[in-house]
Protein backbone atom coordinates (compact mmCIF):
# COMPACT_ATOMS: atom_id res chain seq x y z
CA UNK A 1 0.00 0.00 0.00
CA UNK A 2 2.82 2.41 0.92
CA UNK A 3 3.95 2.07 -2.27
CA UNK A 4 1.39 3.19 -4.19
CA UNK A 5 0.75 6.11 -1.60
CA UNK A 6 4.67 7.50 -2.60
CA UNK A 7 3.59 6.69 -6.33
CA UNK A 8 0.83 9.03 -6.20
CA UNK A 9 2.96 11.77 -4.52
CA UNK A 10 5.15 11.78 -7.37
CA UNK A 11 2.45 11.50 -9.64
CA UNK A 12 0.75 14.24 -8.18
CA UNK A 13 3.98 16.59 -8.15
CA UNK A 14 4.63 16.09 -11.63
CA UNK A 15 1.28 16.57 -13.71
CA UNK A 16 1.09 20.27 -14.97
CA UNK A 17 -2.36 19.83 -14.44
CA UNK A 18 -2.23 19.11 -10.70
CA UNK A 19 0.83 21.23 -10.02
CA UNK A 20 -1.51 24.04 -8.67
CA UNK A 21 -3.66 21.74 -6.21
CA UNK A 22 -0.14 20.38 -5.11
CA UNK A 23 1.37 23.58 -4.41
CA UNK A 24 -1.77 24.72 -2.45
CA UNK A 25 -1.85 20.88 -0.60
CA UNK A 26 2.04 21.63 0.39
CA UNK A 27 1.34 25.15 1.71
CA UNK A 28 -1.50 24.22 3.90
CA UNK A 29 0.45 21.31 4.96
CA UNK A 30 3.42 23.69 6.05
CA UNK A 31 1.10 26.14 7.46
CA UNK A 32 -1.35 23.71 8.90
CA UNK A 33 1.70 22.29 11.05
CA UNK A 34 2.77 25.76 12.47
CA UNK A 35 -0.76 25.62 13.50
CA UNK A 36 -1.18 22.24 15.35
CA UNK A 37 2.46 22.87 16.96
CA UNK A 38 0.93 26.03 18.71
CA UNK A 39 -2.12 23.86 20.62
CA UNK A 40 0.72 20.82 21.41
CA UNK A 41 2.35 24.16 23.52
CA UNK A 42 -1.18 25.70 24.73
CA UNK A 43 -2.88 22.23 25.82
CA UNK A 44 0.19 21.18 28.23
CA UNK A 45 0.69 24.53 29.93
CA UNK A 46 -3.82 24.64 30.19
CA UNK A 47 -4.00 20.99 31.52
CA UNK A 48 -1.13 21.52 34.05
CA UNK A 49 -2.54 24.93 35.28
CA UNK A 50 -6.14 23.88 35.55
CA UNK A 51 -7.58 21.02 37.91
CA UNK A 52 -8.88 18.21 35.50
CA UNK A 53 -12.58 19.63 36.45
CA UNK A 54 -12.40 23.07 35.22
CA UNK A 55 -10.21 21.65 32.32
CA UNK A 56 -13.71 19.51 31.48
CA UNK A 57 -16.28 21.93 32.40
CA UNK A 58 -14.43 24.37 29.94
CA UNK A 59 -14.29 21.58 27.24
CA UNK A 60 -18.01 20.86 27.49
CA UNK A 61 -19.20 24.51 27.46
CA UNK A 62 -16.99 24.80 23.80
CA UNK A 63 -19.22 21.74 22.73
CA UNK A 64 -22.35 22.80 23.83
CA UNK A 65 -21.62 26.35 22.36
CA UNK A 66 -20.97 24.01 18.85
CA UNK A 67 -24.15 23.60 18.96
CA UNK A 68 -24.96 27.26 18.00
CA UNK A 69 -21.96 27.60 15.74
CA UNK A 70 -23.38 24.76 13.73
CA UNK A 71 -26.54 26.44 13.34
CA UNK A 72 -24.89 29.84 12.46
CA UNK A 73 -22.95 28.71 9.76
CA UNK A 74 -25.80 26.41 8.73
CA UNK A 75 -23.93 23.92 6.02
CA UNK A 76 -22.69 27.63 4.26
CA UNK A 77 -19.01 25.86 4.46
CA UNK A 78 -20.31 23.64 1.67
CA UNK A 79 -23.00 25.26 -0.07
CA UNK A 80 -21.65 28.18 -0.46
CA UNK A 81 -17.95 27.21 -1.10
CA UNK A 82 -19.90 25.37 -4.12
CA UNK A 83 -21.50 28.70 -5.78
CA UNK A 84 -18.48 30.53 -5.56
CA UNK A 85 -16.68 27.80 -7.27
CA UNK A 86 -18.82 27.84 -10.16
CA UNK A 87 -19.24 31.41 -10.90
CA UNK A 88 -15.52 32.28 -9.99
CA UNK A 89 -15.11 34.61 -12.83
CA UNK A 90 -18.62 36.53 -12.33
CA UNK A 91 -17.40 39.24 -9.59
CA UNK A 92 -21.49 40.50 -9.41
CA UNK A 93 -22.56 36.84 -8.60
CA UNK A 94 -19.99 36.68 -5.87
CA UNK A 95 -20.96 39.56 -4.02
CA UNK A 96 -24.51 38.27 -4.41
CA UNK A 97 -23.45 35.02 -2.82
CA UNK A 98 -21.05 37.17 -0.42
CA UNK A 99 -24.03 39.17 0.69
CA UNK A 100 -26.60 36.63 0.73
CA UNK A 101 -24.41 34.43 3.23
CA UNK A 102 -23.51 37.35 5.41
CA UNK A 103 -26.88 38.44 5.82
CA UNK A 104 -28.01 34.57 6.66
CA UNK A 105 -25.75 33.82 9.11
CA UNK A 106 -26.62 37.16 10.83
CA UNK A 107 -30.24 36.54 10.96
CA UNK A 108 -29.20 32.95 12.33
CA UNK A 109 -26.92 34.26 15.17
CA UNK A 110 -29.98 36.48 16.16
CA UNK A 111 -32.63 33.67 16.34
CA UNK A 112 -30.14 32.10 18.31
CA UNK A 113 -30.03 34.63 20.50
CA UNK A 114 -33.69 34.15 21.15
CA UNK A 115 -32.81 30.35 22.50
CA UNK A 116 -29.89 29.89 23.96
CA UNK A 117 -29.96 32.79 26.78
CA UNK A 118 -33.46 30.81 27.68
CA UNK A 119 -31.28 27.96 27.96
CA UNK A 120 -28.55 28.96 30.03
CA UNK A 121 -31.03 30.76 32.65
CA UNK A 122 -33.37 27.87 33.20
CA UNK A 123 -31.18 24.82 33.20
CA UNK A 124 -29.41 24.46 36.58
CA UNK A 125 -26.31 22.92 34.87
CA UNK A 126 -25.84 25.72 32.65
CA UNK A 127 -26.49 28.40 35.11
CA UNK A 128 -24.16 27.26 37.78
CA UNK A 129 -21.58 28.19 35.18
CA UNK A 130 -22.94 31.04 33.25
CA UNK A 131 -20.26 33.24 32.99
CA UNK A 132 -18.26 30.51 31.36
CA UNK A 133 -21.33 29.68 28.56
CA UNK A 134 -21.89 33.68 27.86
CA UNK A 135 -18.04 34.09 27.27
CA UNK A 136 -17.76 31.20 24.92
CA UNK A 137 -21.02 32.18 23.34
CA UNK A 138 -18.74 35.28 21.59
CA UNK A 139 -16.43 33.32 19.83
CA UNK A 140 -19.57 33.44 16.77
CA UNK A 141 -19.25 36.86 16.69
CA UNK A 142 -15.94 36.41 14.63
CA UNK A 143 -17.12 33.36 12.95
CA UNK A 144 -20.08 35.14 11.32
CA UNK A 145 -17.52 37.91 10.03
CA UNK A 146 -15.04 34.69 8.78
CA UNK A 147 -15.88 34.25 5.12
CA UNK A 148 -13.74 31.03 5.23
CA UNK A 149 -16.06 29.89 2.50
CA UNK A 150 -15.46 32.33 0.15
CA UNK A 151 -11.71 32.06 0.33
CA UNK A 152 -12.24 28.15 -0.69
CA UNK A 153 -14.52 28.24 -3.37
CA UNK A 154 -11.94 31.10 -4.57
CA UNK A 155 -8.90 28.72 -3.96
CA UNK A 156 -7.14 31.16 -2.33
CA UNK A 157 -6.38 28.88 0.72
CA UNK A 158 -3.43 29.86 1.60
CA UNK A 159 -5.10 32.74 3.12
CA UNK A 160 -7.84 30.36 5.58
CA UNK A 161 -4.28 28.71 6.43
CA UNK A 162 -3.22 32.17 7.52
CA UNK A 163 -6.36 33.00 9.07
CA UNK A 164 -6.12 29.91 10.82
CA UNK A 165 -2.77 30.71 12.28
CA UNK A 166 -3.68 34.17 12.95
CA UNK A 167 -6.23 33.28 15.37
CA UNK A 168 -4.25 30.46 17.11
CA UNK A 169 -0.94 33.09 17.55
CA UNK A 170 -3.31 35.53 19.50
CA UNK A 171 -5.07 32.71 21.41
CA UNK A 172 -1.38 31.27 22.51
CA UNK A 173 0.06 34.79 23.53
CA UNK A 174 -3.15 35.59 25.56
CA UNK A 175 -3.06 31.73 27.18
CA UNK A 176 0.54 33.04 28.19
CA UNK A 177 -0.44 36.17 29.11
CA UNK A 178 -3.80 35.69 31.17
CA UNK A 179 -3.88 32.69 32.55
CA UNK A 180 -1.78 32.03 35.77
CA UNK A 181 -3.77 29.70 37.92
CA UNK A 182 -6.89 27.47 38.22
CA UNK A 183 -8.67 30.70 38.85
CA UNK A 184 -7.88 31.86 35.45
CA UNK A 185 -10.40 29.30 33.84
CA UNK A 186 -12.82 32.23 32.09
CA UNK A 187 -9.93 33.84 30.11
CA UNK A 188 -9.47 30.83 27.95
CA UNK A 189 -13.12 31.01 26.07
CA UNK A 190 -12.64 34.69 25.83
CA UNK A 191 -8.74 34.32 24.24
CA UNK A 192 -10.69 32.18 21.77
CA UNK A 193 -13.20 34.97 21.14
CA UNK A 194 -10.74 37.82 20.85
CA UNK A 195 -8.61 35.84 18.60
CA UNK A 196 -11.80 34.75 16.29
CA UNK A 197 -13.36 38.40 16.23
CA UNK A 198 -9.58 40.17 15.25
CA UNK A 199 -9.04 37.59 12.75
CA UNK A 200 -12.82 37.75 11.39
CA UNK A 201 -12.79 41.45 10.98
CA UNK A 202 -9.56 41.18 8.99
CA UNK A 203 -10.51 38.46 6.82
CA UNK A 204 -13.79 40.53 6.54
CA UNK A 205 -12.20 43.39 4.69
CA UNK A 206 -9.27 41.44 3.15
CA UNK A 207 -12.14 39.73 1.23
CA UNK A 208 -13.90 42.86 -0.36
CA UNK A 209 -10.86 44.61 -1.84
CA UNK A 210 -9.39 41.31 -2.65
CA UNK A 211 -11.93 39.95 -4.82
CA UNK A 212 -13.30 43.63 -5.95
CA UNK A 213 -16.93 42.88 -3.66
CA UNK A 214 -19.64 45.30 -3.29
CA UNK A 215 -21.63 43.74 -0.26
CA UNK A 216 -25.06 45.01 0.70
CA UNK A 217 -27.48 43.69 3.29
CA UNK A 218 -29.48 40.70 1.22
CA UNK A 219 -33.39 40.79 1.00
CA UNK A 220 -35.29 38.07 3.12
CA UNK A 221 -36.23 36.24 0.43
CA UNK A 222 -32.85 35.97 -1.05
CA UNK A 223 -31.67 34.96 2.20
CA UNK A 224 -34.49 32.16 2.93
CA UNK A 225 -33.65 31.12 -0.02
CA UNK A 226 -30.05 30.27 0.49
CA UNK A 227 -31.50 28.42 3.82
CA UNK A 228 -33.65 26.35 1.89
CA UNK A 229 -31.14 25.10 -0.56
CA UNK A 230 -28.26 25.12 2.44
CA UNK A 231 -30.73 22.64 4.38
CA UNK A 232 -29.82 19.34 3.73
CA UNK A 233 -26.17 19.85 3.90
CA UNK A 234 -27.12 21.22 7.54
CA UNK A 235 -29.08 18.58 8.41
CA UNK A 236 -26.59 16.42 7.83
CA UNK A 237 -23.74 18.70 9.58
CA UNK A 238 -26.57 18.31 12.52
CA UNK A 239 -26.08 14.74 12.32
CA UNK A 240 -22.26 14.67 12.30
CA UNK A 241 -22.50 16.57 15.31
CA UNK A 242 -24.34 14.03 17.41
CA UNK A 243 -21.98 11.46 16.90
CA UNK A 244 -18.84 13.84 17.39
CA UNK A 245 -19.73 16.92 19.60
CA UNK A 246 -23.00 15.47 21.01
CA UNK A 247 -20.80 12.61 22.93
CA UNK A 248 -19.21 14.74 25.03
CA UNK A 249 -22.42 16.71 25.72
CA UNK A 250 -24.77 13.42 26.58
CA UNK A 251 -21.37 12.12 28.94
CA UNK A 252 -21.47 15.56 30.64
CA UNK A 253 -24.97 15.07 31.92
CA UNK A 254 -23.79 11.52 33.21
CA UNK A 255 -20.86 11.85 34.78
CA UNK A 256 -19.13 14.30 37.07
CA UNK A 257 -17.00 17.84 34.97
CA UNK A 258 -13.91 15.49 36.33
CA UNK A 259 -14.36 12.56 34.00
CA UNK A 260 -15.41 14.37 31.26
CA UNK A 261 -11.79 16.21 31.54
CA UNK A 262 -10.79 12.99 31.00
CA UNK A 263 -12.59 12.25 28.11
CA UNK A 264 -11.98 15.52 26.51
CA UNK A 265 -8.16 15.19 27.15
CA UNK A 266 -8.52 12.09 24.74
CA UNK A 267 -10.54 13.26 22.13
CA UNK A 268 -9.12 16.66 22.16
CA UNK A 269 -5.86 15.04 21.13
CA UNK A 270 -7.77 13.25 18.30
CA UNK A 271 -8.94 16.12 17.03
CA UNK A 272 -5.98 18.04 16.69
CA UNK A 273 -4.15 15.07 15.14
CA UNK A 274 -7.06 14.87 12.34
CA UNK A 275 -7.08 18.35 11.93
CA UNK A 276 -3.80 18.46 11.11
CA UNK A 277 -4.30 15.96 8.05
CA UNK A 278 -7.51 16.87 6.94
CA UNK A 279 -7.80 20.43 7.53
CA UNK A 280 -5.32 20.92 4.39
CA UNK A 281 -6.72 17.98 2.59
CA UNK A 282 -10.06 18.47 2.87
CA UNK A 283 -9.67 22.22 1.71
CA UNK A 284 -7.52 21.41 -1.28
CA UNK A 285 -9.20 18.00 -2.81
CA UNK A 286 -12.93 19.71 -2.48
CA UNK A 287 -12.60 22.33 -5.07
CA UNK A 288 -10.74 20.13 -7.48
CA UNK A 289 -12.03 16.80 -7.49
CA UNK A 290 -15.80 18.97 -7.91
CA UNK A 291 -14.32 19.88 -10.78
CA UNK A 292 -12.83 16.82 -11.57
CA UNK A 293 -15.89 15.34 -11.69
CA UNK A 294 -17.39 17.66 -14.05
CA UNK A 295 -15.22 16.73 -16.67
CA UNK A 296 -15.48 13.01 -16.51
CA UNK A 297 -16.75 9.83 -14.25
CA UNK A 298 -13.74 8.76 -15.07
CA UNK A 299 -11.55 11.57 -14.10
CA UNK A 300 -13.20 11.59 -10.94
CA UNK A 301 -12.73 8.31 -9.98
CA UNK A 302 -8.82 8.36 -10.68
CA UNK A 303 -9.28 12.00 -7.97
CA UNK A 304 -10.70 9.93 -5.42
CA UNK A 305 -8.34 6.82 -6.04
CA UNK A 306 -5.53 8.67 -5.81
CA UNK A 307 -6.81 10.26 -2.35
CA UNK A 308 -8.08 7.48 -0.87
CA UNK A 309 -4.68 5.99 -1.15
CA UNK A 310 -2.54 9.34 0.07
CA UNK A 311 -4.81 10.30 3.08
CA UNK A 312 -5.45 6.14 3.93
CA UNK A 313 -1.49 5.58 4.43
CA UNK A 314 -0.52 8.82 5.90
CA UNK A 315 -3.62 8.83 8.69
CA UNK A 316 -2.92 4.45 9.29
CA UNK A 317 0.57 5.45 10.17
CA UNK A 318 -0.43 8.35 12.35
CA UNK A 319 -3.29 5.73 14.00
CA UNK A 320 -0.70 2.94 14.72
CA UNK A 321 1.72 5.72 16.44
CA UNK A 322 -1.36 6.91 18.76
CA UNK A 323 -2.17 3.26 19.46
CA UNK A 324 1.56 2.30 20.36
CA UNK A 325 2.29 5.61 22.40
CA UNK A 326 -0.84 6.33 24.54
CA UNK A 327 0.24 6.32 27.72
CA UNK A 328 3.52 8.39 26.88
CA UNK A 329 1.22 11.18 25.00
CA UNK A 330 -0.77 11.60 27.66
CA UNK A 331 1.88 11.75 30.24
CA UNK A 332 3.60 14.20 27.67
CA UNK A 333 1.04 16.59 27.10
CA UNK A 334 -1.21 16.42 29.88
CA UNK A 335 0.83 15.50 32.95
CA UNK A 336 0.56 12.81 35.33
CA UNK A 337 -3.01 13.71 36.55
CA UNK A 338 -4.67 12.94 33.03
CA UNK A 339 -2.98 9.35 32.80
CA UNK A 340 -6.85 7.74 32.89
CA UNK A 341 -7.22 9.47 29.58
CA UNK A 342 -4.97 7.13 28.04
CA UNK A 343 -7.36 3.97 28.04
CA UNK A 344 -9.77 6.25 26.03
CA UNK A 345 -6.99 7.61 23.76
CA UNK A 346 -6.73 3.68 22.86
CA UNK A 347 -10.32 3.36 21.71
CA UNK A 348 -9.81 6.49 19.68
CA UNK A 349 -6.40 5.68 18.50
CA UNK A 350 -7.48 4.62 14.50
CA UNK A 351 -10.11 7.49 14.39
CA UNK A 352 -7.65 9.34 12.40
CA UNK A 353 -7.55 6.71 9.58
CA UNK A 354 -11.13 5.95 9.92
CA UNK A 355 -12.15 9.73 9.55
CA UNK A 356 -9.54 10.53 6.65
CA UNK A 357 -11.78 7.88 4.93
CA UNK A 358 -14.59 8.78 5.71
CA UNK A 359 -13.67 12.48 4.49
CA UNK A 360 -12.50 11.17 1.02
CA UNK A 361 -15.41 8.94 0.42
CA UNK A 362 -17.68 10.95 2.00
CA UNK A 363 -17.43 14.72 1.79
CA UNK A 364 -15.09 15.05 -1.11
CA UNK A 365 -16.87 11.65 -2.81
CA UNK A 366 -20.66 11.47 -2.16
CA UNK A 367 -21.24 15.51 -1.59
CA UNK A 368 -19.22 16.69 -4.77
CA UNK A 369 -21.64 14.70 -6.81
CA UNK A 370 -24.35 16.57 -5.39
CA UNK A 371 -26.01 13.23 -3.40
CA UNK A 372 -27.15 15.50 -0.54
CA UNK A 373 -29.68 13.55 0.51
CA UNK A 374 -27.87 10.49 0.55
CA UNK A 375 -25.33 11.92 2.65
CA UNK A 376 -27.61 13.27 4.98
CA UNK A 377 -29.24 9.60 5.43
CA UNK A 378 -25.92 7.55 6.04
CA UNK A 379 -25.33 10.82 8.52
CA UNK A 380 -28.66 10.54 10.60
CA UNK A 381 -28.34 6.72 10.62
CA UNK A 382 -25.13 7.31 12.10
CA UNK A 383 -26.06 10.18 14.64
CA UNK A 384 -29.10 7.66 16.13
CA UNK A 385 -26.31 5.06 16.21
CA UNK A 386 -24.35 7.02 18.55
CA UNK A 387 -26.88 8.56 20.55
CA UNK A 388 -28.14 5.09 21.39
CA UNK A 389 -24.58 4.06 22.00
CA UNK A 390 -23.93 6.89 23.81
CA UNK A 391 -27.31 5.78 26.45
CA UNK A 392 -26.37 2.44 26.84
CA UNK A 393 -22.67 2.45 26.92
CA UNK A 394 -21.76 5.82 28.95
CA UNK A 395 -23.42 4.05 32.47
CA UNK A 396 -21.59 0.93 32.17
CA UNK A 397 -18.37 2.37 30.82
CA UNK A 398 -18.21 6.36 31.57
CA UNK A 399 -15.85 7.52 28.91
CA UNK A 400 -14.25 4.57 27.66
CA UNK A 401 -18.04 4.17 26.76
CA UNK A 402 -18.43 7.31 25.05
CA UNK A 403 -14.76 6.44 23.01
CA UNK A 404 -16.06 2.98 21.67
CA UNK A 405 -19.64 4.92 20.49
CA UNK A 406 -17.69 7.34 18.45
CA UNK A 407 -15.49 4.93 17.32
CA UNK A 408 -17.98 2.35 16.07
CA UNK A 409 -20.14 5.05 14.86
CA UNK A 410 -17.32 6.37 12.49
CA UNK A 411 -16.85 3.05 11.05
CA UNK A 412 -20.00 2.62 10.08
CA UNK A 413 -20.85 5.95 8.19
CA UNK A 414 -17.17 5.08 6.28
CA UNK A 415 -18.41 2.14 4.81
CA UNK A 416 -21.87 3.32 3.97
CA UNK A 417 -20.11 5.73 2.16
CA UNK A 418 -17.64 3.33 0.58
CA UNK A 419 -20.75 1.05 -0.48
CA UNK A 420 -22.70 4.15 -1.59
CA UNK A 421 -19.77 5.39 -4.42
CA UNK A 422 -18.90 1.37 -4.93
CA UNK A 423 -22.70 1.62 -6.16
CA UNK A 424 -22.10 4.38 -7.97
CA UNK A 425 -19.33 2.52 -10.27
CA UNK A 426 -16.67 3.74 -8.04
CA UNK A 427 -14.10 1.04 -7.20
CA UNK A 428 -12.03 3.30 -5.80
CA UNK A 429 -9.59 0.56 -3.90
CA UNK A 430 -8.54 -1.06 -7.34
CA UNK A 431 -4.90 -0.18 -8.31
CA UNK A 432 -6.04 -0.32 -11.78
CA UNK A 433 -9.13 1.35 -13.77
Amino acid sequence: MFSIVINQVKSLASRSTEKVLFRNFLFMVLLQGANYLLPLVTVPYIARTLSVENFGLINYSQAFIGYTTLFINFGFDYTATREVAANRGNTQKISTVFSTTISAKVLLFALTLLVYFPVIYTIPKFTAHADVYLITFLVNIGIILMPSWLYQGMERLSYIALFSFGIRIIFTGLIFLLVKSNADYLYIPLSTAIGQFLVGVVSFILAIKLFNLKPYVAKLKAVVSSLREGLPIFASTVAVNLYTTTNLVVLGFMVSDTVVGYYAASSKLILIFVSAVMFPVGLTLFPFIGKKLSISHQSGMNALRKATYLVGGATFILSCGILLLSDYIITLIYGAQFTAAADSLRILAFLPFVIGLNNIFGTQGVLNLKMDKIFLMITTTGAVTSVALNLILVPILAEKGTALAWLVTEVFITVSFFITLRRKGFRLLKSRV
